[in-house]
């Protein structure tokens, strides 16, 4: 489980991520599209392990629900 504090810290990061994403949207050189692309790993990477989080949360409910039956 994360605590508020991880969760906000990765809410900022994620946004911060995506502001960049949109600063570098056209760039104009080797290094901003570099940055560009890595932006957008690092934003699917987040995306993987929030999804990842709400997946195992799912199951585990699941789980639960089966053993009340």
């Amino acid at each position: 489980m994360e605590d508020r504090d991880t969760k906000i810290a990765n809410y900022r990061h994620k946004k911060a991520l995506e502001a960049n994403l949109d600063r570098l949207r056209n760039y104009e050189n080797e290094e901003m599209k570099r940055e560009f692309y890595l932006n957008q790993i690092r934003l699917s990477i987040l995306n993987t392990f929030e999804q990842m989080r709400l997946t195992e949360l799912e199951l585990d409910i699941q789980a639960h629900a089966a053993s009340l039956s």
